[in-house]
């Protein structure tokens, strides 16, 4: 197949003509290095979901990071009570086909029985168990309900205050 141009989503090297995400963003690279956490902000098709996922197969490809992106997008019903195992399962599954096996996150049963804290502990759990850090792009988080994002927003920054401890 030919290479074409793209409007309708994410662009895949292999398949559209783009400009290196990256390239254009040197800045998100610098905050990753820099072990800070941040919101990448910008209007529809304009390539945020392209770079994260293209960063997510850079860095873990080099070997310093576990990097994964996932997409937010499909938990726009429920309360944190039954979204937070969902979004477990699908960290789990995502990891499952995008990084290597040395790299996989604990079983996420083990996790679900304290959904107000379960991203928090099963990502501290993941952290513990892999020799890099983890590197983890939430795509759409503005598609959950504001319960579930607060939720996710507090887990996120108890555990990277809690770094490198946990």
């Amino acid at each position: 197949m030919t290479r074409r141009f793209n409007t309708a989503g994410p662009c895949l090297v292999e398949d559209h003509y783009m400009l290196s995400p990256e390239a254009r963003s040197p800045q998100v690279r610098k905050l990753i290095d820099g072990k800070h956490y941040f919101i990448v902000h910008a209007p529809r098709q304009v390539g945020k979901t392209t770079l994260m996922r293209n960063l997510s197969r850079a860095l873990t490809a080099e070997g310093k990071y576990a990097a994964l992106t996932i997409s937010l997008e499909s938990f726009m019903e429920g309360g944190p009570e039954t979204v937070m195992s969902q979004i477990l399962g699908k960290l789990s599954w995502e990891s499952e086909y995008f990084l290597p096996p040395e790299l996989q996150p604990p079983p996420v049963a083990k996790f679900t029985g304290d959904p107000l804290n379960a991203l928090n502990k099963y990502l501290s759990a993941w952290s513990a168990a892999i020799d890099r850090p983890l590197v983890l792009f939430l795509d759409e988080a503005d598609s959950v309900t504001a319960p579930v994002l607060l939720s996710v927003l507090r887990q996120l920054r108890d555990g990277y205050t809690a770094r490198p401890q946990v």
